[in-house]
């Protein structure tokens, strides 16, 4: 019985439970700040050139096929002058093209914003809105999904970009600019974007 704590002492663990509540939160973990998550792509790309990266139904893309079309879509993207912390939509299905596209936004230097195909188009409308986000990425049967608007609409799946560079755009990121921004559920009023930057990014990745 050596093991039960009184409630009345204020404590409701014993002496080795404690101690083991203490291993379980100790998480810290060490990961390099001065890289971002577009560089930490880029350095796979050439140690594992072939090394599947991205898998979906109905595709799988390698590192180097990840890294060379996320690149020319980010030279596009700088072509329609889209930079520094420049929003960018993506409405898209979970599948290796948005990963592509959310990286390419990130490598141009700008920051995605996701938005749910399966949303209420009058949601994707305000939050297109309030984003003011220049350009949406999007696939040819989403296309229905977004009224017409101060936005672009790119359809990746049948719109022809331009022959664009395969190398890096090489945009200048920071740690503290803006990577992607998310809206809240707006369950209390109407939804609000949450900013997110890559040092908070590259904290996600190492954390998973």
């Amino acid at each position: 019985m050596s093991n039960v704590v009184s409630p009345s002492s204020g404590a409701f663990l014993s002496h080795e439970d404690q101690k083991q509540l203490v291993t379980w939160n100790t998480t810290h973990q060490d990961y390099p700040f001065n890289v971002l998550v577009p560089q930490l792509v880029a350095a796979w790309a050439i140690a594992t050139p072939n090394a599947v990266a991205l898998v979906d139904k109905h595709e799988v893309l390698t590192y180097r096929e990840l890294e060379l079309r996320s690149n020319q879509i980010a030279h596009f993207l700088r072509s329609l002058e889209i930079g520094h912390e420049a929003l960018v939509g993506l409405c898209l299905d979970r599948s290796c093209m948005m990963a592509v596209a959310a990286l390419s936004v990130l490598k141009s230097g700008g920051a995605y914003l996701p938005l749910d195909p399966d949303y209420p188009v009058e949601r994707l409308n305000f939050m297109l809105n309030d984003a003011q986000a220049p350009v949406v990425l999007t696939k040819q049967h989403y296309a229905d999904r977004l009224p017409g608007g101060r936005w672009q609409v790119i359809n990746l799946d049948v719109d022809v970009l331009p022959s664009c560079p395969a190398s890096s755009p090489n945009s200048a990121i920071s740690g503290t600019a803006l990577a992607y921004v998310i809206y809240t559920s707006g369950s209390t009023g109407q939804p609000k974007g949450v900013e997110i930057t890559h040092d908070s990014l590259l904290n996600l990745v190492f954390w998973h």
